[in-house]
């Protein structure tokens, strides 16, 4: 656990890369025109269409950072982080020490990677999912599976890498097929 709050107090310090104020302005866009951009409305070389998925993540930091400022962008990165780093140590609990190491090396590879962009809201989902299917093939109870359409719904509009949920569904299919235990 401590780990887990020494690896979120380090993202607390500042925002790095110019892709957020990008996301927050186009969070205010679909706030204020009520619709999904179909173009880039802040780029003239990104003319034509745009296939676009992170417009729930947009309206996210728009939200808050017109409430809270850039200090609320970086207390969501935090807290995003914070709550990966429970579900990471949640899911190596059978071993603590094992879990603090591992929690550990996650922080200091990750660590880079964690900026206020939509893929942080994959990171944490992506261990939710994980952390959902284990509890389901510790417990037995699968009716915790019917969360999965939940996750994967706000998944996919926060993030396009939802797709991986698809891909790690199938992988996991595979495997409880292989083994019926």
């Amino acid at each position: 656990m401590i780990v887990a709050l020494v690896v979120a107090a380090t993202s607390l310090f500042r925002i790095e890369g110019a892709d957020v104020w990008w996301h927050a302005r186009t969070g205010r866009w679909i706030w204020e025109n009520g619709a999904i951009p179909t173009e880039d409305p802040f780029s003239h070389t990104a003319a034509g269409p745009w296939t676009y998925t992170d417009a729930l993540a947009q309206l996210l930091f728009y939200a808050i950072h017109s409430v809270a400022g850039p200090e609320g962008l970086v207390l969501l990165k935090a807290a995003i982080v914070l709550a990966l780093a429970l579900v990471v140590h949640r899911l190596a609990a059978t071993r603590p020490a094992a879990a603090a190491v591992a929690l550990a090396l996650f922080g200091l590879a990750s660590h880079f990677r964690f900026v206020v962009k939509p893929h942080l809201f994959s990171y944490l989902l992506f261990a939710l999912l994980l952390l959902l299917v284990r509890q389901v093939e510790e417990t037995g109870r699968t009716r915790r599976l019917a969360w999965i359409p939940v996750v994967l719904a706000i998944w996919g509009n926060l993030h396009r890498g939802g797709a991986i949920a698809l891909a790690t569904l199938g992988l996991v299919g595979v495997a409880w097929a292989l083994d019926p235990e």
